[in-house]
């Protein structure tokens, strides 16, 4: 997919983001950046992205305030680190793990690290995603 589709892509979901419940946004961008992703790869890729993209953005959903900041944590020390993970406690305990993958790059006077990310909720399914994860240098 060209850098132009992709902008067109994230434009239009922007555009019609203030017309979507707050629930159905994760979704909606989780769609988006999943059929970018596989519309790289030709043919159904992006139909396959998408799908993925909105089942992502469906278990980031079901994460806690507390869960999302323990999720953010965890991006940002695997994009330093190498690894890192998190779990929740209680009868609703999920649990991710997050590994860095590729090289560095520099964007902006700040490194960026593709991190892979995996949540597991408590039922069982679980979502898989490759971050891009910028911190300072």
């Amino acid at each position: 997919m060209s850098r132009r589709t992709l902008g067109v892509s994230l434009a239009a979901a922007l555009i019609i983001a203030p017309t979507v419940a707050n629930a159905q946004m994760e979704q909606l961008l989780g769609g988006a950046f999943g059929a970018a992703i596989g519309g790289q790869r030709g043919g159904g890729g992006a139909a396959a992205g998408a799908l993925i993209g909105v089942a992502f953005g469906t278990i980031l959903q079901q994460l806690t305030a507390l869960e999302q900041q323990k999720r953010q944590a965890a991006l940002q020390d695997a994009a330093r680190n190498g690894r890192a993970k998190w779990s929740s406690d209680g009868k609703s305990a999920k649990k991710a793990t997050y590994q860095r993958v590729g090289s560095v790059q520099n964007v902006g006077g700040k490194k960026c690290q593709k991190v892979k990310e995996a949540i597991t909720l408590p039922d069982g399914k679980q979502g898989v995603s490759t971050e891009n994860v910028c911190f300072d240098s």
